[in-house]
């Protein structure tokens, strides 16, 4: 079942109710699994780049505009987000 090679006549024969059952409801489950582990990923990377913002934010607003966005962004990345 692999990269989408299977034999669904073959199941079919071998079990004529219960193949096909099994068969869907496999491919069900294994696609809501996939799906929750992308948005889990998705939103992960989304509140990462959440709390960099609110520090370059931070940051700023307690040293003023005297250093570069630039430069905040790199400490930040660096420092807390690993």
């Amino acid at each position: 079942m692999a990269l989408g090679a299977f034999d669904f006549d073959a199941m079919v024969q071998a079990q004529p109710l219960l193949g096909p059952a099994f068969f869907f409801s496999f491919i069900c489950v294994v696609s809501i699994g996939l799906l929750g582990m992308f948005l889990t990923i998705i939103d992960t990377a989304f509140a990462q780049v959440r709390i960099s913002e609110f520090l370059v934010w931070w940051i700023k607003a307690q040293i003023g505009p005297r250093l570069e966005v630039d430069y905040i962004r790199i400490f930040i990345s660096s420092t807390f987000l690993g």
